[in-house]
């Protein structure tokens, strides 16, 4: 069982309201809509769940959570698509020296399979309650030296201590935000609460202790860093904050160089962003080419992102409901549709034959990564080959099979420049897997 999944990670010098930190941990949703959790401190442990996305949650009632709380956002890609409570995070497990705790986790560990349904995260909350150390940091410690994997995660003790954990590898991200009195720390910045400014990247192989605000301790163990390039390409907000540049910028110069690769462009055309992600793209691209952008098609803001949804048929029955399309604007008009990445091929599919029906007299198709040709190993929904439409295809073939006029990716290479981090992981664009897949 596999995640791709968001954490909040809250330490005050006050008490928090519940709905406070529910409305701060709806803005890693995107992450994960099949459901969440919280765990918080306030004089003993508590912990709720909820079968659902937080966009549901009712915030009538209201109460004290406590100055140290931990939240979750899980977006599930295991084979089985029933949700129970059982793998609803945070997960509880105790120690045998030092009781009870809550673990909430983002990642992967690959080759761990329950006969009962468990998710990996109970291999980490095994691996903690079984050490035979007397204190989390040193536990931490050793679970990043022995367990090579993919996991950002929290833990929340029973005397009210939270510990942040990011893998040794740093494939999953993990930031740290302050203000006057409190600490954050989130899988994004867009789920820091106001006022709070980012401070720093939580480092690969990075332990911190936190409790009522402040940092009690921390240890490390680290390798070489492989980030995620699809981080960059698709997961992360546009608003996401890394280092002093932000998502929306970066998006913007994918935009630009994809522009730069275009030996014959069509003046008459319009540039059209795939909702919501290849937006930032588009326009990068048509101001590039000093072309119109006209936002033609357009989403419903309640219904998420379709990469993330469990199955196939959940993914077109959304697209049926909740795309829009302006359709005095398409007729007769040449279109260039830019999106961030085609992984399935049914969202680009389902666009296309829709601005067809629609009168388009042509729609080039040009995309913000290379084609995704690989599965990952590394906690993001590409399970194997045989859903990609790239896979054993080249971007004719794939150009064919999606019924485009057009079809051009940008290169892997510009993405690593754009970004300035040429040790990213791509293995599912390229094969190439940063030699971190003996687990």
């Amino acid at each position: 069982m596999k995640h791709e999944c968001g954490i909040l990670l809250l330490s005050s010098k006050v008490d928090n309201k519940k709905n406070y930190f529910i409305k701060n941990l709806k803005n890693i949703e995107h992450r994960g809509r099949e459901a969440f959790g919280i765990c918080y401190y306030n004089e003993k442990l508590n912990c709720e769940k909820y079968p659902f996305k937080v966009s549901n949650y009712n915030y009538k009632e209201d109460c004290n959570f406590g100055k140290n709380i931990m939240g979750h956002v899980r977006y599930s890609t295991t084979k089985n698509k029933k949700l129970d409570n059982l793998n609803i995070q945070p997960i509880k497990g105790n120690h045998k020296n030092l009781g009870e705790f809550y673990l909430v986790h983002n990642g992967n560990i690959p080759n761990i399979r329950y006969d009962d349904g468990k998710s990996d995260t109970y291999y980490l909350v095994d691996f903690i309650q079984n050490n035979n150390n007397t204190n989390y940091l040193d536990i931490l410690h050793d679970m990043l030296k022995i367990i090579k994997s993919v996991y950002c995660l929290g833990l929340l003790d029973n005397k009210g201590n939270i510990y942040a954990c990011r893998d040794s590898h740093g494939i999953r991200p993990l930031y740290l935000g302050r203000n006057k009195d409190n600490i954050c720390i989130g899988s994004e910045t867009t789920c820091f609460p106001e006022n709070y400014i980012l401070e720093r990247e939580i480092l690969n192989g990075e332990i911190i202790k936190l409790k009522n605000g402040n940092i009690l301790g921390s240890k490390s163990f680290s390798r070489r860093k492989y980030f995620c390039s699809f981080e960059y390409i698709y997961f992360f907000r546009k608003e996401s904050q890394i280092g002093t540049r932000y998502l929306k910028d970066i998006r913007y110069r994918f935009g630009v160089e994809l522009a730069l690769k275009e030996e014959n462009i069509i003046k008459d055309a319009l540039v059209v962003g795939s909702p919501n992600s290849g937006i930032v793209i588009g326009k990068g691209f048509a101001e590039t080419l000093n072309l119109p952008y006209h936002q033609l098609i357009w989403k419903d803001s309640t219904c998420g992102r379709s990469f993330i949804l469990p199955d196939q048929k959940s993914r077109k029955e959304l697209l049926q409901k909740f795309l829009y399309y302006d359709e005095d604007k398409i007729k007769d008009n040449i279109i260039y549709l830019v999106d961030d990445s085609i992984v399935r091929g049914t969202t680009m599919k389902k666009m296309l034959k829709r601005l067809s029906d629609l009168g388009a007299k042509e729609v080039h198709v040009r995309v913000g990564s290379p084609p995704i040709t690989n599965p990952c190993y590394f906690g993001i929904d590409i399970p194997n080959t045989k859903l990609l439409i790239a896979s054993g295809r080249n971007v004719e073939e794939i150009r064919i099979e999606l019924g485009c006029s057009t079809l051009i990716y940008i290169d892997m290479n510009i993405i690593k420049r754009i970004i300035g981090d040429y040790n990213m992981c791509d293995g599912c664009f390229s094969g190439n897997y940063p030699n971190i897949t003996d687990w």
